[in-house]
Protein backbone atom coordinates (compact mmCIF):
# COMPACT_ATOMS: atom_id res chain seq x y z
CA UNK A 1 0.00 0.00 0.00
CA UNK A 2 1.42 3.40 -0.97
CA UNK A 3 1.35 6.45 1.29
CA UNK A 4 -1.43 7.89 -0.84
CA UNK A 5 -3.58 4.80 -0.21
CA UNK A 6 -3.00 4.70 3.56
CA UNK A 7 -5.62 6.83 5.43
CA UNK A 8 -3.37 7.28 8.47
CA UNK A 9 -0.46 8.47 6.35
CA UNK A 10 -2.74 10.84 4.47
CA UNK A 11 -3.93 12.22 7.79
CA UNK A 12 -0.35 12.72 8.95
CA UNK A 13 0.50 14.43 5.69
CA UNK A 14 -2.48 16.77 6.09
CA UNK A 15 -1.42 17.55 9.65
CA UNK A 16 2.09 18.57 8.62
CA UNK A 17 1.00 20.40 5.48
CA UNK A 18 -2.23 22.06 6.62
CA UNK A 19 -2.12 22.10 10.43
CA UNK A 20 -4.56 24.71 11.69
CA UNK A 21 -6.41 24.71 8.36
CA UNK A 22 -7.24 21.05 8.80
CA UNK A 23 -7.98 21.39 12.55
CA UNK A 24 -9.30 24.93 13.16
CA UNK A 25 -10.37 24.14 16.75
CA UNK A 26 -7.19 24.58 18.84
CA UNK A 27 -7.86 21.72 21.32
CA UNK A 28 -8.42 19.35 18.36
CA UNK A 29 -5.18 20.55 16.79
CA UNK A 30 -3.32 20.06 20.08
CA UNK A 31 -4.72 16.55 20.55
CA UNK A 32 -3.70 15.58 17.01
CA UNK A 33 -0.16 16.87 17.44
CA UNK A 34 0.18 15.14 20.83
CA UNK A 35 -0.91 11.89 19.21
CA UNK A 36 1.67 12.48 16.50
CA UNK A 37 4.41 13.09 19.07
CA UNK A 38 3.56 9.81 20.76
CA UNK A 39 3.43 7.93 17.46
CA UNK A 40 6.67 9.51 16.29
CA UNK A 41 8.47 8.13 19.33
CA UNK A 42 9.46 11.38 21.03
CA UNK A 43 13.24 11.85 21.27
CA UNK A 44 15.27 8.97 19.80
CA UNK A 45 17.41 6.97 22.17
CA UNK A 46 20.50 4.82 21.99
CA UNK A 47 20.50 1.11 22.62
CA UNK A 48 17.93 -1.53 21.76
CA UNK A 49 14.92 0.78 21.75
CA UNK A 50 11.62 0.30 23.52
CA UNK A 51 8.56 -1.49 22.20
CA UNK A 52 4.94 -1.49 23.30
CA UNK A 53 3.12 -4.38 21.68
CA UNK A 54 4.10 -4.29 18.04
CA UNK A 55 4.98 -0.59 17.98
CA UNK A 56 8.45 0.73 18.64
CA UNK A 57 8.38 3.79 20.88
CA UNK A 58 12.08 4.64 20.87
CA UNK A 59 14.13 4.13 17.75
CA UNK A 60 17.61 2.66 18.40
CA UNK A 61 20.43 4.70 16.87
CA UNK A 62 24.17 3.98 17.06
CA UNK A 63 25.41 7.44 18.08
CA UNK A 64 24.54 11.10 18.51
CA UNK A 65 20.88 10.34 19.30
CA UNK A 66 19.63 13.92 19.13
CA UNK A 67 21.00 14.52 15.67
CA UNK A 68 20.19 11.42 13.64
CA UNK A 69 17.11 11.45 11.45
CA UNK A 70 14.52 8.68 11.39
CA UNK A 71 14.14 9.25 7.63
CA UNK A 72 16.34 6.67 5.83
CA UNK A 73 16.67 9.05 2.87
CA UNK A 74 18.42 11.66 5.02
CA UNK A 75 22.15 11.64 5.71
CA UNK A 76 23.87 13.78 8.32
CA UNK A 77 27.22 15.55 8.27
CA UNK A 78 28.90 16.54 11.54
CA UNK A 79 31.05 19.62 10.97
CA UNK A 80 34.26 20.41 12.83
CA UNK A 81 32.46 22.86 15.14
CA UNK A 82 30.01 20.13 16.19
CA UNK A 83 27.12 21.41 14.09
CA UNK A 84 25.12 18.75 12.30
CA UNK A 85 23.58 19.30 8.89
CA UNK A 86 21.13 16.98 7.14
CA UNK A 87 21.08 16.38 3.40
CA UNK A 88 18.72 14.46 1.19
CA UNK A 89 18.83 13.61 -2.50
CA UNK A 90 15.87 14.87 -4.51
CA UNK A 91 13.37 12.31 -5.85
CA UNK A 92 13.25 13.93 -9.31
CA UNK A 93 15.68 15.42 -11.77
CA UNK A 94 15.99 19.15 -12.16
CA UNK A 95 16.67 21.06 -15.38
CA UNK A 96 20.35 20.33 -14.77
CA UNK A 97 19.65 16.74 -15.71
CA UNK A 98 20.25 14.93 -12.41
CA UNK A 99 18.73 14.50 -8.96
CA UNK A 100 20.56 17.01 -6.73
CA UNK A 101 21.34 16.87 -3.03
CA UNK A 102 19.90 19.58 -0.82
CA UNK A 103 20.16 20.60 2.83
CA UNK A 104 16.94 19.83 4.69
CA UNK A 105 15.43 21.09 7.93
CA UNK A 106 16.46 18.74 10.75
CA UNK A 107 15.92 17.92 13.54
CA UNK A 108 12.32 17.51 12.57
CA UNK A 109 9.47 19.54 14.00
CA UNK A 110 8.30 16.85 16.39
CA UNK A 111 11.75 16.60 17.96
CA UNK A 112 11.87 20.35 18.54
CA UNK A 113 8.29 20.32 19.83
CA UNK A 114 9.20 17.60 22.33
CA UNK A 115 12.20 19.62 23.53
CA UNK A 116 10.04 22.73 23.94
CA UNK A 117 7.35 20.85 25.88
CA UNK A 118 9.95 19.10 28.06
CA UNK A 119 11.62 22.43 28.87
CA UNK A 120 8.35 24.10 29.85
CA UNK A 121 7.45 21.14 32.09
CA UNK A 122 10.85 20.42 33.58
CA UNK A 123 12.76 23.72 33.30
CA UNK A 124 13.11 26.23 36.12
CA UNK A 125 14.29 29.84 35.90
CA UNK A 126 17.66 30.81 37.34
CA UNK A 127 19.31 34.10 38.20
CA UNK A 128 22.20 34.42 35.67
CA UNK A 129 24.40 36.59 37.92
CA UNK A 130 24.07 34.33 40.94
CA UNK A 131 24.40 31.28 38.75
CA UNK A 132 27.76 32.55 37.49
CA UNK A 133 28.88 33.03 41.10
CA UNK A 134 27.77 29.57 42.20
CA UNK A 135 28.90 27.47 39.22
CA UNK A 136 32.59 27.45 40.30
CA UNK A 137 31.44 25.54 43.40
CA UNK A 138 29.76 22.82 41.33
CA UNK A 139 31.65 19.66 40.39
CA UNK A 140 30.66 19.44 36.72
CA UNK A 141 32.30 16.05 36.42
CA UNK A 142 29.78 14.46 38.74
CA UNK A 143 26.07 14.91 38.07
CA UNK A 144 25.07 13.82 41.57
CA UNK A 145 27.30 16.45 43.17
CA UNK A 146 25.50 19.31 41.44
CA UNK A 147 22.63 19.46 43.90
CA UNK A 148 24.82 18.46 46.85
CA UNK A 149 27.38 21.21 46.20
CA UNK A 150 24.68 23.87 46.06
CA UNK A 151 22.95 22.68 49.21
CA UNK A 152 26.33 22.63 50.97
CA UNK A 153 26.93 26.18 49.84
CA UNK A 154 23.56 27.28 51.24
CA UNK A 155 24.29 25.50 54.53
CA UNK A 156 27.63 27.28 54.81
CA UNK A 157 25.96 30.60 53.98
CA UNK A 158 23.40 30.10 56.73
CA UNK A 159 26.15 29.35 59.25
CA UNK A 160 27.77 32.64 58.27
CA UNK A 161 24.53 34.52 58.80
CA UNK A 162 23.68 35.05 55.13
CA UNK A 163 20.14 34.80 53.79
CA UNK A 164 20.06 31.21 52.59
CA UNK A 165 16.29 31.37 51.94
CA UNK A 166 16.72 34.00 49.24
CA UNK A 167 19.33 31.84 47.53
CA UNK A 168 16.91 28.93 47.35
CA UNK A 169 13.99 31.08 46.23
CA UNK A 170 15.88 33.05 43.61
CA UNK A 171 17.99 30.26 42.19
CA UNK A 172 16.39 26.86 42.80
CA UNK A 173 19.65 25.76 41.26
CA UNK A 174 19.81 22.04 41.85
CA UNK A 175 16.99 21.00 39.49
CA UNK A 176 17.66 23.53 36.68
CA UNK A 177 21.33 22.58 36.59
CA UNK A 178 20.59 18.88 36.54
CA UNK A 179 18.12 19.37 33.68
CA UNK A 180 20.62 21.50 31.72
CA UNK A 181 23.32 18.93 32.42
CA UNK A 182 21.12 16.11 31.11
CA UNK A 183 20.23 18.06 27.96
CA UNK A 184 23.85 18.83 27.17
CA UNK A 185 24.94 15.24 27.66
CA UNK A 186 22.11 14.06 25.39
CA UNK A 187 22.66 16.54 22.58
CA UNK A 188 26.48 16.52 22.81
CA UNK A 189 27.83 12.98 23.14
CA UNK A 190 31.33 14.39 23.76
CA UNK A 191 30.23 16.70 26.57
CA UNK A 192 31.90 14.63 29.30
CA UNK A 193 35.27 14.93 27.56
CA UNK A 194 35.20 18.75 27.31
CA UNK A 195 37.47 20.87 29.53
CA UNK A 196 35.90 21.81 32.85
CA UNK A 197 35.74 25.53 32.01
CA UNK A 198 33.92 24.77 28.77
CA UNK A 199 31.39 22.55 30.56
CA UNK A 200 30.63 25.31 33.06
CA UNK A 201 30.27 27.81 30.23
CA UNK A 202 27.81 25.55 28.41
CA UNK A 203 25.81 24.96 31.60
CA UNK A 204 25.54 28.72 32.12
CA UNK A 205 24.50 29.30 28.51
CA UNK A 206 21.96 26.46 28.59
CA UNK A 207 20.29 27.81 31.75
CA UNK A 208 20.10 31.30 30.26
CA UNK A 209 18.39 29.96 27.14
CA UNK A 210 15.99 27.89 29.21
CA UNK A 211 15.06 31.17 30.92
CA UNK A 212 14.22 32.67 27.52
CA UNK A 213 12.04 29.71 26.54
CA UNK A 214 10.10 29.95 29.80
CA UNK A 215 9.79 33.74 29.51
CA UNK A 216 8.61 33.68 25.91
CA UNK A 217 6.08 30.93 26.61
CA UNK A 218 4.73 32.83 29.60
CA UNK A 219 4.59 36.05 27.56
CA UNK A 220 2.60 34.39 24.79
CA UNK A 221 0.17 32.79 27.24
CA UNK A 222 -0.16 36.07 29.12
CA UNK A 223 -0.75 38.08 25.96
CA UNK A 224 -3.47 35.68 24.85
CA UNK A 225 -5.16 35.97 28.24
CA UNK A 226 -4.90 39.67 29.09
CA UNK A 227 -2.38 41.39 26.79
CA UNK A 228 -2.91 44.43 24.59
CA UNK A 229 -0.84 45.63 21.66
CA UNK A 230 -0.75 49.29 22.79
CA UNK A 231 0.79 48.84 26.25
CA UNK A 232 3.27 46.78 28.22
CA UNK A 233 2.13 43.28 28.98
CA UNK A 234 1.90 43.11 32.75
CA UNK A 235 -0.23 40.69 34.74
CA UNK A 236 -2.71 42.11 37.21
CA UNK A 237 -1.12 39.92 39.88
CA UNK A 238 2.66 39.60 39.72
CA UNK A 239 2.93 36.82 42.32
CA UNK A 240 -0.58 35.42 42.85
CA UNK A 241 0.67 32.17 44.42
CA UNK A 242 2.39 34.08 47.22
CA UNK A 243 -0.62 36.36 47.70
CA UNK A 244 -2.96 33.39 48.12
CA UNK A 245 -0.54 31.75 50.56
CA UNK A 246 -0.38 34.97 52.59
CA UNK A 247 -4.19 35.15 52.69
CA UNK A 248 -4.41 31.56 53.98
CA UNK A 249 -1.76 32.20 56.62
CA UNK A 250 -3.76 35.18 57.85
CA UNK A 251 -7.31 33.85 57.66
CA UNK A 252 -6.74 30.15 58.37
CA UNK A 253 -3.65 30.11 60.59
CA UNK A 254 -4.36 33.55 62.14
CA UNK A 255 -0.69 34.58 61.82
CA UNK A 256 0.42 38.16 62.41
CA UNK A 257 1.70 40.16 59.46
CA UNK A 258 5.20 40.02 60.93
CA UNK A 259 5.06 36.22 61.05
CA UNK A 260 3.79 36.03 57.48
CA UNK A 261 6.66 38.25 56.32
CA UNK A 262 9.18 35.99 58.07
CA UNK A 263 7.74 32.76 56.66
CA UNK A 264 7.43 34.06 53.09
CA UNK A 265 10.78 35.84 53.12
CA UNK A 266 9.25 39.29 52.51
CA UNK A 267 11.85 42.00 53.10
CA UNK A 268 10.64 44.68 55.52
CA UNK A 269 12.88 47.65 56.19
CA UNK A 270 14.16 48.19 59.73
CA UNK A 271 12.34 51.52 59.92
CA UNK A 272 9.04 49.86 58.97
CA UNK A 273 9.63 47.07 61.48
CA UNK A 274 10.34 49.64 64.20
CA UNK A 275 6.94 51.30 63.74
CA UNK A 276 5.09 48.07 63.01
CA UNK A 277 4.40 48.96 59.39
CA UNK A 278 3.66 45.75 57.53
CA UNK A 279 1.49 47.30 54.84
CA UNK A 280 3.32 45.30 52.17
CA UNK A 281 2.10 42.07 53.74
CA UNK A 282 -1.42 43.37 54.41
CA UNK A 283 -1.75 44.27 50.72
CA UNK A 284 -0.57 40.76 49.80
CA UNK A 285 -3.24 39.29 52.07
CA UNK A 286 -5.94 41.47 50.52
CA UNK A 287 -4.87 40.56 46.98
CA UNK A 288 -4.89 36.90 47.93
CA UNK A 289 -8.38 37.17 49.40
CA UNK A 290 -9.58 38.91 46.22
CA UNK A 291 -8.33 35.95 44.18
CA UNK A 292 -9.98 33.43 46.48
CA UNK A 293 -13.27 35.31 46.44
CA UNK A 294 -13.15 35.44 42.64
CA UNK A 295 -12.66 31.67 42.62
CA UNK A 296 -15.18 30.67 45.32
CA UNK A 297 -17.36 33.72 45.82
CA UNK A 298 -17.41 35.84 49.00
CA UNK A 299 -19.56 33.44 51.01
CA UNK A 300 -17.92 30.42 49.43
CA UNK A 301 -14.44 31.47 50.56
CA UNK A 302 -15.73 32.24 54.07
CA UNK A 303 -17.17 28.71 54.26
CA UNK A 304 -14.02 27.11 52.85
CA UNK A 305 -11.72 29.05 55.20
CA UNK A 306 -13.83 27.90 58.14
CA UNK A 307 -13.47 24.29 56.96
CA UNK A 308 -9.70 24.76 56.70
CA UNK A 309 -9.56 26.19 60.23
CA UNK A 310 -11.36 23.10 61.49
CA UNK A 311 -8.86 20.88 59.63
CA UNK A 312 -6.01 22.79 61.24
CA UNK A 313 -7.51 22.37 64.72
CA UNK A 314 -7.90 18.63 64.14
CA UNK A 315 -4.31 18.45 62.89
CA UNK A 316 -2.96 20.06 66.05
CA UNK A 317 -4.71 17.38 68.10
CA UNK A 318 -2.77 14.61 66.34
CA UNK A 319 0.45 13.20 67.70
CA UNK A 320 3.67 13.50 65.68
CA UNK A 321 3.33 9.86 64.70
CA UNK A 322 -0.27 10.36 63.57
CA UNK A 323 0.71 13.43 61.55
CA UNK A 324 3.47 11.48 59.81
CA UNK A 325 1.02 8.70 58.97
CA UNK A 326 -1.50 11.26 57.68
CA UNK A 327 1.10 12.71 55.31
CA UNK A 328 2.17 9.31 54.00
CA UNK A 329 1.41 8.86 50.27
CA UNK A 330 0.05 5.37 50.95
CA UNK A 331 -2.38 6.79 53.48
CA UNK A 332 -3.74 9.25 50.93
CA UNK A 333 -4.34 6.59 48.25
Amino acid sequence: MSIEDDPRERERSDLYAAGIEAYPHVPDLADRWLAELLEDGSLPDVGMGLRSGGRQLLRPVPENPANLSSDPRVSHAVLKNGQTLWVRRASRRTLRGYRPVGVVDRPNRTTKATLAALTVLEGRKTNPERLAAVLPLVDVWDQHSIGHSLYQRLEDAQKQGENGRMDVGDLVLDRPLQYAYALLRYYRPGFDELPEAKRRELLQGCCERINRVLDSTQQLAGFLEYGASDKDQKPGRVNPRRDVEAAMMREVEDLKYREIAEQLGVEISKNSQAVGDYSTVSKMVQRGRDILECAYGHDGWDELSETMRQELAEWKELSAEEQTKELSPRTRL
